[in-house]
């Protein structure tokens, strides 16, 4: 009679423990940058992304930052896409690109709902982080993202 309520009691205190300590923040401090238009220009900004508890939070500067819960969010999309980096002191040549080199990007498109609008952000990852951050954030959102092939 002992056995099932030490194993209730045990089982109680597992609960009670990870719910109470939760889950740690992720941070990414390295790598990361964020793609912002304003009007026909583009310009990568290097960010800070930390996949929390219950948001995702990216911070540009100490003033500047996004939070999207994770309720918020509606889709996220993982793509590498291809492109030529010249290399320098390297002739090319217009039947073989002996002087070019192909370099493929790691992007995370997140998509989320603001009040009635929807709205996006699309982060640049380092190749030795993107399978981590694609990872924690399904793990925290709780649904695959979604990977392109490319």
């Amino acid at each position: 009679m002992r056995l099932p309520r030490l194993g209730f009691a045990v089982a109680l205190a597992v609960l009670a423990t990870s719910s109470a300590f939760g889950q740690a923040d992720a941070v990414f401090k390295d790598d990361v940058k964020q793609y912002i238009t304003d009007g026909d220009k583009t310009k990568d900004v290097k960010v800070t992304l930390t996949i929390g508890a219950d948001a995702l939070t990216i911070t540009r500067s100490a003033k500047d930052r996004t939070v999207v819960a994770f309720s918020a969010i509606t889709g996220a999309t993982y793509d590498r896409r291809a492109r030529q980096r010249k290399l320098l002191g390297m002739p090319m040549t217009g039947q073989g690109m002996t002087g070019a080199s192909q370099k493929l990007q790691h992007f995370l498109t997140v998509t989320f709902k603001t009040d009635a609008a929807g709205d996006f952000v699309e982060l640049e990852l380092g190749k030795d982080i993107a399978n981590r951050v694609v990872a924690t954030l399904e793990s925290r959102i709780g649904r695959a993202v979604e990977k392109v092939a490319g």
